[in-house]
């Protein structure tokens, strides 16, 4: 058995900065690193891992590589395993981070192994410690395994145990049931071996190899079993086993046709079924029964059984085929039951329809009209037709369809749609195709459409031609109908009418226009008269012309005239056009050419333009000009003022009129501004000494402006002055006009001088009264021993006390106390000044015995300020 102790080794690095000559301890704080094993004395066995943890103390955030580890069996023979990985001896390798690491060591020589492991920090200081394993040559595997997980009341499952040894012993096993600390339900069960009950908590012989024992579910939950192997030489090897009794067997069960879409059946024939059985909870075997409403009996797995016989059926599908015998409906009911202790049954129904052999022939029927209409030339699609039978079910795939339509030949053709059952029974039906004419013959008229005809001369009709897709050639034909008479002037209709063989007749429609010799019409486009303006381009926009007989004669018009568009005026264009009859016409349109533009204003000088408050205002003007008149700068009028001794905004208006009455305008912006910024004059001082923890009152400064006067009220006054904490401090005054200029900034300094003191030589410390005081100290040298700093107020109360003692001497203590109450810790405490801001404190070094060099720094911080110094044993507080 192993021993169970602690045992501590303890590796220190102190790092000192010393005084010449008299070796007084610096300021530097001490820097270490320890190391705890939890034991260096094992039990172990041969081949077999015996694992060992250590901790790293003393140093926080512990990262990998920060620390290494090697090791050197000094005696026996193995080796080391970190995270699971087997590491080579003597070499160093990384730890990860830590504080915490395990290591596993396998000895493989039985006897004393002695092992000497080195911890290397990353300063590469270095600590040894020697590990000792007694390494045993006896030991042994077990194992058990269940053949399931789950079982159920009344249940049964195997369990194997597996004995493997390394040396000859003997052996016994017993078990426990454990109660389940994190399941709500607890199942209940028995063990047996070859039927005969085994207690529990009972040791009983067991050989070495393999056994195999029993456990049967009593109550459902969870049970949770313990095995305990133990040899004759006092080892044992323990393994829990976590078994869930369930629900008892259960099982859906269903009975379908395999084809379900024919219900119907012949007498004497097989109708195929589909038994399905799903177990849901637990296994188990099967009998199934069945009944019947009619005659008839159940092929299962090839044999047959009669209703009510018992049927032994598999979980899972399987196929029967139950035949009826006699014409009608068959109900089937069936039941299957499991062999549990208590039988579950489920049950499932089937109706089937049996027939006599066939003696009605199958029903068709056309899918569309039995009679249908196209026309020639047209292809046709039969729409086709459906068949079914009371016995064979869907026949149209049998369907046979007797004749043709020749679709470009008119008449009447006859579809026979046939059809036979497997009884050889045979249905026909007859569809009517129609292949008829109804496209119209196509009429083309020769000569123009519509035809001219002059007043008084003879009209010849040029005629028209006809075809037709089946006729061909039908012109003759043609029947001409209305009357043109040219006598009189006016619009007259000829109407062409043609019919085909088929019946379909076709007109077509000419108009002949009987016209006179009249002269022709002038329009003119656009306005007239028509205006344009000075200067600008000028595009006649026209006229248009048309005669009763030569029709649009547009391009032929003549125009005489012009216009300048660089002199005002009045101006005639005239449009002349002459028929082919030798008739003319005139029109004449009217063009003014008129000044509507306005002259341009342009200013001389900024707009806007600024005027500083005070100073003299001269326009600097304008300038304009015309399209038509010129330079007309002369007649510019102005109107508006500036008031330059009030800063804002002055408008001035520029106006002029050239000859044709065009007016102009323009304006300017004056603005007159204040652009001269205010001046701040500091009241007092501009710097000005208080003592910390005394009282400051700003005297403030004073503000004038040339515009708005005194403006002292506005002044923006920025920071503060901490009088409890010594430092210099700034005030900074800042204001603005109400034309938004900034004076510049003027500064005064305020120095707050310091209080705050602590008399080494006397231990007394001076700060303000409430202030938060932090003391801390630390030890430091080998062996450095016991220290100790008091605080009391003037008045003798206890403020603080801190105490640390440090040795690694044989026999000595190790500790770091804050208060005395024994938890190791960073030595210190925290108070608040007193009222009368006066404290003492008192500090002594006792060295280790043997001790030498050795002694403690400390630290007083207090608002802001600190005071270090160190303690020996001839140098305590006061000095």
């Amino acid at each position: 058995m192993k021993k169970t102790f602690q045992y501590t080794i303890t590796a220190l690095v102190f790092i000192f900065v010393l005084f010449a000559c008299n070796k007084e301890i610096t300021e530097d704080l001490l820097v270490f690193f320890k190391v705890e094993f939890n034991e260096t004395t094992f039990d172990a066995f041969v081949n077999t891992e015996e694992e060992t943890t250590f901790t790293i103390v003393g140093i926080d955030n512990i990262a990998a590589g920060d620390y290494q580890i090697k090791y050197d069996v000094t005696e026996g023979s193995g080796s080391y395993f970190l995270n699971e990985t087997e590491i080579s001896e003597n070499e160093f390798v990384d730890l990860p981070a830590g504080p915490e690491f395990t290591i596993e060591y396998v000895g493989t020589l039985v006897g004393v192994n002695k092992v000497a492991v080195t911890l290397r920090d990353a300063q590469e200081r270095e600590e040894e410690f020697v590990l000792t394993y007694n390494v045993n040559d006896t030991d042994f595997t077990f194992d058990v395994a269940a053949s399931s997980e789950t079982t159920y009341v009344s249940g049964e499952i195997d369990l194997d145990l597996s004995i493997a040894e390394i040396s000859s012993a003997t052996y016994e096993i017993a078990y426990t049931f454990i109660s389940p600390s994190d399941i709500t339900t607890e199942g209940a069960g028995t063990i047996s071996v070859d039927d005969n009950d085994l207690e529990p908590d009972t040791s009983r012989a067991i050989s070495v190899g393999d056994s195999r024992w029993q456990f049967t579910g009593v109550a459902l939950g969870t049970v949770d079993v313990e095995f305990t192997v133990t040899s004759s030489l006092g080892v044992s090897k323990s393994q829990l086993l976590n078994i869930v009794v369930g629900e008892t067997p259960d099982f859906t069960f269903t009975a379908t046709l395999v084809d379900s879409t024919n219900p119907i059946f012949t007498t004497n024939s097989g109708a195929a079924i589909n038994f399905n059985i799903t177990e849901t909870a637990g296994t188990s075997s099967y009998v199934m029964n069945y009944s019947s409403s009619n005659t008839g009996n159940l092929v299962y797995n090839g044999e047959t059984f009669e209703p009510g016989d018992n049927i032994s059926i598999q979980v899972g599908e399987s196929i029967g085929t139950y035949v009826g015998t006699l014409e009608g409906e068959h109900i089937l009911d069936f039941q299957v039951d499991n062999s549990n202790t208590v039988t579950v049954s489920r049950e499932a129904s089937l109706t089937l329809t049996y027939r006599d052999p066939d003696g009605t022939p199958p029903t068709i029927e056309l899918v569309g009209a039995a009679e249908i209409t196209i026309n020639i030339g047209e292809a046709f699609v039969d729409p086709g037709a459906t068949a079914s039978d009371d016995i064979d079910g869907d026949l149209t795939a049998n369907i046979t369809v007797a004749g043709s339509v020749d679709v470009n030949v008119p008449g009447t053709y006859t579809l026979v749609y046939s059809v036979q059952d497997s009884s050889g029974n045979t249905s026909t039906v007859d569809r009517i195709v129609n292949v008829i004419d109804n496209i119209d013959p196509v009429i083309t008229l020769l000569g123009d459409n519509p035809l001219t005809a002059l007043q008084g001369e003879t009209f010849n009709d040029p005629g028209a031609t006809a075809t037709d897709n089946v006729d061909g050639d039908i012109s003759s034909q043609i029947q001409v109908t209305g009357m043109v008479n040219t006598n009189v002037t006016g619009a007259y209709e000829l109407t062409y009418t043609v019919s085909d063989t088929a019946g379909n007749q076709v007109s077509a429609t000419r108009t002949v226009n009987v016209i006179s010799d009249n002269p022709p019409v002038i329009t003119l486009v656009g306005s007239n008269p028509l205006e344009v303006s000075f200067g600008a381009t000028f595009l006649d926009p026209g006229a248009t012309a048309t005669d009763d007989l030569d029709g649009d004669l547009t391009d032929q018009i003549q125009v005489s005239g012009e216009v300048d568009v660089t002199i005002l005026g009045s101006y005639t264009l005239v449009y002349s056009v002459t028929d082919s009859s030798g008739n003319n016409v005139e029109v004449t349109r009217t063009v003014n050419v008129i000044d509507n533009t306005s002259p341009v204003i342009t200013l001389e000088g900024a707009n806007p333009f600024i005027v500083n408050v005070g100073n003299t205002f001269t326009d600097p003007g304008a300038n304009a000009n015309d399209n038509v008149d010129g330079n007309i700068t002369a007649n510019i009028t102005v109107s508006g003022s500036v008031d330059v001794n009030t800063p804002g905004d002055y408008v001035l208006t520029y106006s002029v009129t050239d000859s044709s009455n065009n007016t102009a305008t323009i304006t300017r912006t004056v603005r007159v501004i204040d652009n001269v910024a205010p001046v701040i004059t500091l009241v007092g001082a501009s710097t000005i000494t208080v003592q910390q923890g005394g009282s400051f009152t700003d005297p403030g400064a004073t503000a004038s402006d040339n515009v708005d006067g005194n403006i002292t009220a506005s002044i923006q006054t920025t920071g503060n002055v901490n009088v409890n904490l010594p430092g210099s401090y700034t005030i900074r005054y800042n204001v603005q006009d109400a034309a938004g200029n900034s004076a510049t900034e003027v500064t005064r300094t305020v120095i707050v001088e310091s209080n705050i003191n602590f008399n080494r030589a006397t231990g007394v410390l001076t700060a303000p009264a409430g202030s938060t005081v932090e003391l801390s100290m630390n030890s430091g040298g080998d062996g450095s021993g016991r220290a100790e700093i008091r605080a009391t107020s003037s008045g003798g109360a206890n403020l603080g006390i801190a105490i640390t003692c440090w040795s690694v001497a044989p026999g000595g203590i190790v500790c770091i106390d804050v208060d005395g109450d024994g938890e190791n810790d960073t030595s210190g405490f925290t108070f608040t000044m007193p009222a009368d801001g006066v404290v003492n404190f008192t500090g002594s070094h006792e060295p280790n015995s043997g001790s030498t060099g050795s002694g403690t720094s400390f630290s007083i911080r207090v608002a802001g300020e600190t005071f270090n110094g160190s303690m020996t044993s001839t140098n305590g507080i006061p000095q």
